[in-house]
């Protein structure tokens, strides 16, 4: 019964933890994007377009993300930021990609000098992105916090039914 009952700890606890943890970052990023799309928008410049190199943890494989910093001005201040979108580096979305050429064609989108639409925080104004709303990634984090937590209970379920 004490081995069982550690397995059914192991095998419901975590994955119910792990998902409760997918599911708050996603709802949170989810929440942001959501408010951005009516942030109010004004024309900023791209001022540096480049691709960067992250480790996957193997040895072997490297992703790409492109790193867009770009400034725009909001009643006279200026400021400048580099994030595309909320939670915008996930799986699905446009952040991180496996070959370079791809990463490298995306920032090509956004040349050093030219203009960019920037949504901005009006409560804010630091904060900023150039992509608003939810994405495809967004939603897929949203299913995998929820598989994740909906495999632990039916791990705790069928040892409870038992």
């Amino acid at each position: 019964m004490k081995d069982s009952l550690a397995s059914v700890w192991l095998f419901g606890g975590a994955p119910v933890f792990i998902g409760g943890v997918v599911l708050a970052y996603a709802i949170r990023n989810s929440c942001c994007a959501w408010r951005s799309r009516g942030w109010p928008r004004v024309t900023g410049t791209v001022l540096q377009s480049d691709v960067t190199e992250r480790p996957t943890g193997k040895r072997t494989s490297m992703q790409y993300q492109p790193v867009i910093v770009y400034s725009y001005e909001v009643a006279g201040i200026a400021y400048q930021g580099n994030q595309l979108g909320f939670g915008f580096n996930d799986f699905l979305g446009d952040g991180l990609f496996r070959n370079r050429l791809e990463a490298e064609k995306f920032a090509a989108r956004y040349r050093p000098g030219s203009p960019v639409s920037v949504a901005y925080d009006p409560e804010d104004n630091f904060k900023a992105v150039l992509k608003t709303g939810i994405n495809k990634g967004h939603v897929a984090t949203l299913l995998l916090g929820c598989v994740c937590i909906g495999l632990g209970l039916g791990c705790f379920w069928s040892f409870l039914s038992r």
